[in-house]
């Protein structure tokens, strides 16, 4: 029997996975626009209690309903609004699914016969929408320094009231008239917090004199500070390795952890994204790893 009290183990991961995109609002709607995976992944969910299911006379779903399972006691608050802490618990099975992956073997028998690549691209995105519902806020060092996609004005005055925050970088660069950087600045002013601009291109590398004015940007910014870009997975992941690097002094294995998945970043050559992991590379001898 489902219900309320159904615990999420209780539901296997690609079922698991259908309710994360649905509840994103990121599968498509239209029968003829479901893939093979998709509609084997519908038919799990629906014997799993996670979603009612209208099928057309071809036997191909025309209309899904997540169940209270399915939406209201995994994904969302009473108010309707995206229950961040089940988005949470949820992207940790996802990513650990996506680490902890030994061979096409044992994908074949997570997947239940689901084609490998297909089951690792719904993971992927799967986390990846968590990231963009949660804010992608992270600590880097706690009570230090954060990181964030581009956050609200409410957002600024949440991270001000939930983690102190008294500086900010906005790694987007001035937009003045743009209704976000509006709002951050406006909320930024409200509440005492400095307000910083730096423009990082994500389309170049960052060049070792931009690398030394964001690092002395970063060093004298009052803490704890909140670093973000417009999705918080490359630029943010640069700067942070940087403050890791050249601020904190932590060495060069956690400084590069900043530039990964969990963050939303694919280090994949010759994607944009990879740029930054370039940059990063090219400045490690002035940063004092001449070994790497």
């Amino acid at each position: 029997m489902i219900s309320r009290d159904t615990k999420i183990e209780t539901v296997d991961l690609p079922s698991l996975v259908l309710a994360l995109k649905l509840a994103a609002g990121s599968l498509p709607v239209a029968a003829d626009d479901l893939t093979p995976i998709d509609v084997s992944l519908i038919t799990q969910a629906e014997e799993a209690g996670l979603l009612l299911v209208s099928r057309n006379p071809a036997g191909q779903p025309e209309r899904l309903v997540l169940t209270d399972v399915g939406a209201g006691t995994m994904f969302f608050t009473e108010d309707g609004r995206p229950d961040v802490g089940a988005y949470k618990g949820i992207s940790g099975v996802l990513f650990g699914a996506l680490n902890g992956m030994n061979g096409l073997a044992r994908s074949r028998r997570l997947m239940n016969g689901i084609g490998a690549l297909g089951i690792l691209a719904l993971l992927a995105g799967s986390f990846l929408t968590y990231l963009k519902i949660s804010g992608n806020f992270h600590p880097v060092i706690a009570a230090e320094l954060y990181r964030s996609a581009q956050p609200t004005g409410e957002d600024v005055v949440r991270y001000a009231s939930e983690h102190g925050i008294r500086s900010v970088i906005n790694l987007r660069g001035a937009n003045h008239g743009r209704t976000w950087y509006d709002a951050e600045v406006s909320a930024s002013r409200s509440l005492g917090i400095a307000h910083y601009d730096f423009r990082m291109s994500e389309n170049r590398d960052l060049s070792q004199p931009e690398a030394q004015e964001l690092i002395a940007l970063m060093r004298r910014a009052e803490k704890p500070l909140l670093i973000h870009c417009d999705e918080g997975a490359d630029r943010s992941s640069l700067a942070s390795a940087l403050y890791l690097a050249a601020v904190a002094k932590q060495g060069e294995e956690k400084a590069e952890g900043q530039m990964s998945f969990w963050y939303g970043h694919l280090s994949v050559p010759f994607t944009t994204a990879y740029r930054m992991d370039e940059a990063f590379e090219a400045l490690e001898p002035w940063l004092g790893f001449p070994n790497s």
